[in-house]
């Protein structure tokens, strides 16, 4: 069995074991996919496909902010409460990463242009 030491965690961090502390942390793991940071220019094509459906549904409502159920259903997951936890957690990824901003606590919109 294999074992993971902090040193093999830290290796991993940027600032940690050498690494230069100014390298940006570039994408999180979304299980096997990568979520890209957004930036200007990139559009949703540049999100694995699961994450591509999601700021789609979330685009398609027009600015109006979504809860995780509704878009869940939305992509016809369901809504129990592990396919919306499950959601609400790719929402929460997608936030950190810039596709997503939450105005209120589990609403969900994009960003205003320009950010």
């Amino acid at each position: 069995m294999l074992s993971k030491t902090p040193a093999t965690w830290a290796d991993a961090v940027p600032g940690q074991a050498g690494q230069d502390e100014d390298a940006p942390i570039r994408a999180v793991m979304a299980g096997p996919h990568q979520v890209v940071a957004f930036e200007p220019g990139l559009d949703e094509q540049a999100l694995p496909l699961a994450c591509r459906d999601v700021v789609e549904v979330v685009i398609d409502a027009g600015g109006r902010p979504l809860r995780a159920k509704e878009i869940s259903v939305a992509l016809g997951m369901g809504d129990q409460p592990r396919h919306v936890e499950s959601m609400r957690s790719k929402l929460k990824r997608l936030v950190e990463r810039g596709w997503l901003i939450e105005t209120g606590p589990g609403q969900f919109t994009r960003p205003p242009s320009g950010e």
